[in-house]
């Protein structure tokens, strides 16, 4: 967790970016978000989360996307490898 945050602030810093916004499922840890809390208070960079509500991996929206697909019966053979890049629709 301590290099995520200062990695984070110094890509921060070097950008010269005033505000940091940490996102998706880390952002609902709550150390992770003391830790850059305090981190941005001490540098005085403003830190920003989502409420935990809104702090979740993406597995909801893959699954959303996908069951369209599964019901119309497109299914995948076992080739089918994780690829950031493969089209939702």
């Amino acid at each position: 967790m301590r290099d995520l945050r200062e990695r984070t602030f110094a890509a921060a810093e070097q950008i010269g970016a005033s505000t940091i916004l940490v996102s998706g499922g880390v952002a609902a840890n709550a150390q992770l978000r003391d830790a850059f809390e305090e981190r941005g208070k001490s540098s005085g960079t403003r830190t920003y989360f989502p409420c935990r509500a809104l702090s979740t991996d993406n597995a909801a929206m893959i699954a959303a996307a996908a069951y369209p697909r599964f019901r119309a019966g497109f299914l995948a053979d076992t080739s089918l490898n994780a690829t950031a890049s493969l089209p939702l629709s």
